[in-house]
């Protein structure tokens, strides 16, 4: 199972010059929307759409970081759209840029929020906070242990 672990940052630009420093491949950008249904304290239903499709992402809190329970691609997501919105209610939609980087067995992103902010979000086996403060040397690193629906 894939986890991810994210932590605030102040200017993405800065912490991507440390990933390519630190020898991370970029990958790609996207802009994604988000759909976020309503759900328990821990828990996140959502539905993401971008220029490569629409996926169905479920995710579970652990501790300071995220389980991926489940990230299915859809092929019409207005169906699942409507179902989950009747089911669940919608509880935010929100837009982010993402910019992914390939680092050993890590994927990573730098993330652009208009209205929350800045985020780096380490996925892989076992997200290590130690990457962020060894390895690219970021101190005081905000772990974020909510959803970004959620901030």
């Amino acid at each position: 199972m894939k986890k991810e672990l994210k932590i605030r940052i102040a200017d993405y630009k800065e912490v991507e010059k440390l990933l390519e420093q630190a020898g991370a491949k970029f990958i790609k950008q996207d802009t994604s929307t988000y759909t976020y249904f309503t759900q328990p304290a821990g828990k996140v239903l959502k539905i993401t759409q971008n220029n490569e499709g629409s996926f169905k992402t479920v995710i579970e809190r652990s501790g300071d970081q995220f389980n991926i329970i489940e990230n299915s691609a859809l092929d019409d997501p207005k169906e699942l759209l409507e179902e989950y919105s009747k089911e669940h209610g919608i509880k935010k939609a929100m837009s982010n840029i993402r910019r992914f980087f390939e680092y050993k067995d890590l994927i990573i992103t730098t993330n652009q929020f208009k209205d929350i902010g800045q985020f780096l979000i380490l996925e892989g086996d076992n997200p290590k906070l130690s990457f962020i403060t060894e390895v690219l040397g970021i101190k005081n690193a905000q772990v974020i242990t909510k959803s970004f629906d959620d901030l």
